[in-house]
């Protein structure tokens, strides 16, 4: 009896361990972007934004990438998006870059619209060329896989023009640059400090940027490197 109790007690222990290995494994697995585009992203100030809001800043960032990918090994991209490269992982700092833009234009839209600002005309015709400049410059493999339709690129790139409205204000106010209140600059970021933000890291943790647009599954070589010497000398 005591034996058929510690193998009972053995085969609980290992599927325990079994059941706790499945759901780590499990929390590590991508999720798809196209099927929680409904999710929440983060919340900023009591506004949600959803994770299709998202969509611009990961068709731009992935084709930025790209670009750069295609001059460190245009035989596998994904070499470049996997390697480690000046101190930061480069998918990891595209991640990074996407979640840091739309907290910016949602941060200063939300403070344009307290002021009242709209777009002028000239305003106007400067986002209509940059939706035409965004949709020209699209990789021919990203125009088969946007994410969204387009009243969401034009929604944001319009958000994008009214948020860059109010930076400009900041400058002619406080002084500094621009650079200084992008989002990833000094005076922004000390701003943003005492804002409410909350990131949807459950969902958010687990969308693999730079295979939305793009597919970077499947990775032949590690950092450019077959085995073989690397005529490649970017970096």
């Amino acid at each position: 009896m005591k034996k058929i109790i510690k193998w009972l007690i053995a085969i609980a222990l290992l599927g325990a361990v079994a059941i706790s290995a499945f759901v780590q494994w499990n929390n590590r697995q991508p999720l798809s972007y196209a099927d929680n585009l409904q999710e929440n992203a983060y919340t900023l100030n009591g506004e949600e934004v959803l994770m299709s809001d998202l969509a611009f800043y990961i068709i731009y960032e992935e084709r930025v990438v790209e670009e750069d990918a295609l001059m460190y090994n245009p035989e596998n991209t994904g070499d470049y998006w996997n390697a480690h490269i000046d101190g930061q992982f480069i998918r990891l700092a595209a991640k990074e870059t996407v979640m840091g833009m739309s907290v910016h234009t949602t941060f200063f839209c939300q403070k344009a619209k307290e002021e009242g600002m709209t777009l002028t005309a000239e305003e106007e015709e400067a986002y209509r060329t940059a939706v035409a400049d965004f949709y020209m410059d699209l990789l021919d493999e990203q125009r088969e896989k946007l994410p969204v339709g387009d009243e969401y690129i034009f929604q944001e790139m319009r958000n994008i023009a009214l948020a860059e409205k109010y930076q400009r204000t900041l400058v002619e106010k406080n002084g500094g640059t621009m650079a200084s209140y992008n989002w990833d600059g000094f005076y922004y970021k000390e701003m943003l400090k005492e804002q409410d933000l909350k990131i949807n890291d459950k969902i958010w943790e687990k969308i693999s940027i730079g295979n939305i647009t793009l597919d970077h599954h499947k990775v032949n070589y590690v950092n450019g490197s077959d085995g073989t010497k690397s005529k490649k000398k970017w970096f």
